[in-house]
């Protein structure tokens, strides 16, 4: 007598098929079978309708669940002959790091993610840009002006001529972050200090090692260093709390002041070096008296950490930055004094100019401003540098590319003279960008969990749409919205209905990407697995098990024939209509966070957090082309329309637009 109803026996056969039979196709429709999917190549990007399978009455929906395949070892192509990269147009300026103002105060100096842009520190227009391939994180010039010395996140410090901006010398050494750096005042030493925990000082003339001061505690890091006026000591504060003056005849003995309970973020000397002002992550500011070490005041009126301190050159007072874009004004004694507010970032970098009646701020929200000692009112803000890049979108024209920010901007700029059109403000991270297929309205969201539709020509935000967590994905095809919430559950509506009312769950971590198929009738949602739902009834269809999980990106190929998924240095190419394995990519030596296919489907194109833009012939996987000139993590790639360009958007603060060859 059979026990097992018809239905569960069929389902049984089924499992086993899977099994012992490799590489082959699964029936995809639920309560009937089809023929097995053609293993035939497309041959051209016409559109292929992915019919969802449908559901038994009356019954719960069967799910497929894909195992995860077994990947050979290094299937894709070798590489022969990779083509060239020609970046065709660098949007934005770069995240700002630090600022350096020359002696004479003619010029201001930007440090970036991407080099250093030298303003006339009158006019603040731009004299000259010096391109580096690691990104910039502090500068100091020579007591001279002549020279402009800039530590790298590669470790390296560079000396660059100011006149024409020619490097002129390389200062090697160190083995982790270049923390700080400092001309002595005769300008023919360097003083240098890393979190590798040591102390270098360099001779100018030829970039000679002159000493090598090993802080007392293993493990702990540089952070700060500074020449006192003369010349006769150095002193720099430790990732322990502690600072280290040194006698530079002698740089071997070290007298040490405790007081802080945290880094040491920053120090200055007074004019007349008699005094030391050190700020620290404890929050405080400690004033030390030079001669005998005496911590003469504590105070403690930040909230957050202090990150930048400054003495006036006159000696009547000292300026403290902190974590949150205060800064606070004190007398030479530590009476408080005004406060100024208008950064929204930590302060990076805090100078006195103007014979003590100007302060200049540069703080992490990529901005410089220009304070009014005497009132605190604020004179100027340069506000050229960019954020960290998240989201790159083409418009449908290809006339226009959106870049999406960290700091919860997007800017629009016109592809063909590089300017930027527009700045929209969308309170925070941006997790989301795409254009309407006319071109005319933008949807944007954010971490906060808003979404955006914006008026492309006059720049205007025309619909708001409230989510109940924050967003980290968003896809849209017509009028079909989708968004993955930081609940791990998918949102799914439409735009017009001004409300996404369809829930569905299921993942249990967060899902990193969305992806509507070309007929709409699929949505794709990546997580530690691959899912696919119906759109139209919001049902689960089939869960994919992956490889290098959890699914970074991914996306739809033009004619839906192909899913590509990617994760930790990987992609996979998928059928749809059956889930096999096509083929796997490997070229990035990093989490992928972004791809997308070309208007034509013959092309793949990925960004990662190795820096690198990497472009596949699909779908044999042949590595075409390796971009390598941004200068952090890529987050987001997008094709031209018309599949001739790629932009990216990286952390680096730019979007990069490559001719694709």
């Amino acid at each position: 007598m059979n026990l097992i109803p018809n239905f569960y026996h069929r389902l049984i056969i089924l499992w086993l098929i899977t099994i012992l039979i490799s590489g082959c196709d699964l029936v995809s429709v639920v309560g009937q079978e089809e023929e097995a999917a053609t293993t035939a190549e497309p041959t051209s990007p016409t559109a292929v309708a992915i019919v969802p399978p449908t559901t038994v009455p009356d019954a719960t929906p069967t799910v497929f669940i894909l195992p995860t395949p077994t990947i050979p070892p290094n299937p894709t192509m070798p590489p022969l002959n990779l083509a060239p990269s020609l970046e065709l147009a660098r949007l934005g300026q770069g995240t700002l790091s630090d600022i350096a103002i020359s002696p004479k105060g003619d010029l201001l100096a930007v440090a970036t993610s991407i080099g250093i842009w030298l303003y006339d520190a009158a006019t603040w227009q731009k004299i000259r840009f010096l391109e580096t391939t690691t990104g910039e994180w502090r500068l100091a010039f020579s007591p001279n002006g002549e020279l402009l010395l800039s530590a790298g996140t590669d470790r390296v410090a560079q000396l660059w001529r100011v006149a024409d901006g020619m490097a002129v010398g390389k200062l090697r050494g160190h083995t982790k972050l270049i923390s700080s750096v400092a001309f002595s005042p005769d300008g023919n030493t360097v003083a240098s200090a890393s979190l590798d925990g040591t102390v270098r000082l360099w001779r100018v003339a030829d970039g000679a090692s002159l000493h090598i001061i090993p802080l007392n505690s293993a493990g702990d890091g540089a952070e700060s260093i500074i020449f006192s006026p003369d010349g006769t000591r150095l002193a720099f504060g430790s990732s322990d709390g502690f600072i280290y003056l040194l006698e530079t005849a002698n740089p071997v003995a070290k007298r040490i002041l405790q007081g802080h309970s945290g880094r040491v973020t920053s120090i200055a000397f007074s004019a007349d070096g008699q005094r030391l002002l050190s700020g620290s992550a404890d929050q405080t500011l400690h004033l030390w008296q030079v001669a005998d070490g005496a911590d003469l005041a504590t105070l403690t009126a930040h909230q957050t950490e202090v990150s930048s301190v400054a003495f006036s050159p006159d000696g009547a007072r000292f300026a403290s930055g902190d974590a949150s874009g205060t800064i606070l004004l004190w007398g030479a004694d530590g009476t408080p004094g005004q406060t100024l507010s208008g950064h929204t970032g930590r302060i990076s970098r805090l100078i006195f100019t103007g014979g003590s009646s100007i302060l200049n701020s540069a703080s992490d929200d990529n901005t410089v401003k220009q304070w009014q000692v005497a009132d605190g009112a604020m004179n100027r803000t340069l506000a050229e540098q960019t954020p960290k890049m998240t989201k790159v979108a083409w418009s449908p024209n290809g006339e226009v590319v959106a870049g999406g920010g960290a700091d919860g901007t997007i800017r629009l700029w016109r592809v063909a003279d590089k300017s930027l059109w527009h700045t929209l403000a969308h309170e925070s991270e941006i997790s989301g960008l795409a254009f309407s297929a006319d071109g005319r309205n933008l949807v944007s969201s954010n971490a906060l969990g808003t979404i955006q539709l914006w008026e492309i020509e006059g720049g205007t935000s025309l619909q708001t749409l409230s989510q109940p967590n924050g967003i980290i994905s968003l896809a849209m095809a017509g009028d079909l919205l989708a968004v993955g919430l930081d609940d791990d559950t998918i949102h799914l509506g439409r735009l017009t209905d001004n409300i996404l009312r369809q829930v569905l769950s299921g993942h249990d971590t967060p899902v990193n990407s969305l992806a509507f198929s070309p007929d709409r009738t699929l949505l794709a949602t990546g997580s530690n697995d691959l899912r696919l739902w119906q759109v139209a009834s919001g049902t689960l269809w089939r869960i994919q098990n992956v490889p290098d999980s959890p699914i970074s990106s991914l996306a739809f190929s033009p004619d839906g024939q192909f899913i590509a998924t990617s994760g930790r240095g990987s992609i996979q190419l998928w059928r749809t209509a059956n889930g096999q394995l096509v083929q796997t990519m490997r070229g990035h030596l990093d989490d992928i966070n972004s791809m997308a296919f070309s208007p034509a489907g013959d092309k793949l194109v990925s960004g990662s957090e190795d820096k690198t833009v990497q472009l596949w012939r699909v779908p044999d996987g042949l590595l075409l082309q390796v971009i390598a000139t941004h200068t952090a993590g890529v987050n987001s790639v997008a094709f031209s329309p018309n599949g001739s360009q790629v932009a990216s958007a990286s952390r680096d603060g730019t979007v990069r637009v490559w001719q694709v060859q």
